[in-house]
């Protein structure tokens, strides 16, 4: 029975880790001012399983992107051991207009690749989750990209128009669901810290990341989003 106590002991460890890597790397991302223009909101619960998804938006904002003007839904999935695994990311939405993006299974264009940019990333010397959203945000913007590629300007203002979830922001949901008081909650219930050193470190916590989150979701191109209190 030893053995599988100590199997079960590592796996709480690593989640314990990784909980309170998440806290400090989305703390960084919130308070760095660089990230005006994207979200990336945790599930209610995460718990590193595979169907916790993070859910993100963005927002182009600026000229001359072919895709001005949208907003766009992706997801985020984090696997049980990162940083030290690569995370995925994909539109929420089959995005035909995109030269970079690749196929899933089903055959929709939705795929935002990684891995290669991961690759040349040291979890224990910079942000993957902020690498991750300059990385997101960058993918609509060509100048930004390594190689100049083609971009069919009609069907990236038909995805602007149809594919964007503008709309459904202007309306509040079903994305200013995600930016609730549970969203903070995760990252700021000391009860997810466990004993000693790390009890005391989270007894302050909770004050100042809800003031951090709170300005870093209340966006003002979020029109029904309301700053947590």
């Amino acid at each position: 029975m030893e053995p599988r106590n100590d199997a079960v002991s590592t796996d709480q460890r690593d989640a314990l880790h990784r909980t309170l890597y998440l806290r400090r790397e989305y703390a960084l991302v919130a308070n760095c001012g660089e990230f005006d223009d994207i979200l990336l909101v945790p599930p209610q619960n995460d718990s590193g399983k595979q169907k916790d998804c993070w859910r993100g938006l963005v927002a182009v904002r600026n000229f001359p992107s072919p895709w001005y003007g949208g907003f766009f839904a992706f997801l985020v999935q984090l696997p049980p051991k990162y940083p030290f695994e690569s995370p995925s990311v994909r539109m929420e939405k089959d995005f035909k207009s995109h030269p970079l993006l690749l196929e899933d299974s089903e055959g929709k264009r939705c795929v935002l690749p990684f891995d290669e940019i991961y690759l040349g990333l040291d979890p224990m010397r910079v942000s993957v989750m902020a690498r991750l959203l300059h990385h997101v945000r960058s993918m609509f913007y060509p100048s930004e990209w390594p190689t100049a590629v083609l971009v069919n300007k009609a069907l990236a203002r038909y995805d602007v128009e149809r594919r964007s979830v503008t709309q459904e922001v202007v309306l509040g949901k079903p994305y200013v669901e995600y930016l609730s008081r549970e969203a903070v909650a995760f990252f700021s219930n000391p009860d997810c810290f466990r004993d000693g050193e790390l009890q005391m470190e989270a007894s302050g916590f909770q004050e100042k990341w809800e003031k951090a989150f709170s300005l870093w979701l209340g966006r003002s191109w979020l029109p029904a989003v309301r700053l947590l209190q």
